[in-house]
């Protein structure tokens, strides 16, 4: 199962969800919807002979703006290849550690490189502050327990967190 809101770049209220057939007994659904038959098109709220796959769990209408947007984004990332992504977003995770530690700041991270992820704190004090002040610079980055939580993406790029960097230097 997956979001389609973060990492995904599909947005809120769209997401990815895989179910294996053996748990698929339709005895056990709470509810029905539309979609959840085998023959939705003939509009009879008797007809109950369930589908056979994960889309018996669909209840309402699809949300069609959603499904486009993440089917776009799914496809630009299947063009530029699951491991162009990792590793890019690695990398500059990597190059904001450096910086960050580079400035005397500890941070947070998976160091693994099999568990690592895009993600890090930064710990710095008064990290509500810090965050409110990064947003004025169009710097959006969020206060998380010792620190601020700070995520690399493919959109992102070496200047970005240069510049996030020093934007940085002014508030510590």
């Amino acid at each position: 199962m997956f979001t389609g809101l973060k990492w995904a770049t599909a947005g809120y209220g769209i997401g990815g969800l895989y179910i294996n057939k053996k748990w698929l007994d339709t005895n056990n659904f709470p509810f029905a919807g539309w979609r959840s038959v085998v023959s939705p098109g003939n509009m009879d709220n008797t007809d109950l002979d369930l589908k056979n796959e994960a889309s018996v769990i669909e209840s309402g209408c699809p949300h069609f703006p959603n499904i486009f947007a993440l089917g776009g984004a799914l496809k630009m990332f299947n063009k530029i290849g699951a491991d162009n992504v990792v590793n890019r977003v690695l990398s500059l995770n990597s190059f904001l550690e450096k910086k960050l530690r580079g400035l005397g700041i500890d941070v947070i991270n998976q160091k693994d490189d099999k568990h690592r992820s895009g993600i890090l704190i930064a710990k710095i004090k008064n990290p509500k502050f810090v965050v409110e002040q990064l947003f004025k610079k169009n710097i959006i980055v969020s206060a998380r327990g010792e620190g601020i939580r700070v995520s690399t993406s493919i959109f992102n790029n070496e200047n970005d967190i240069e510049i996030f960097i020093e934007t940085l230097k002014e508030l510590i």
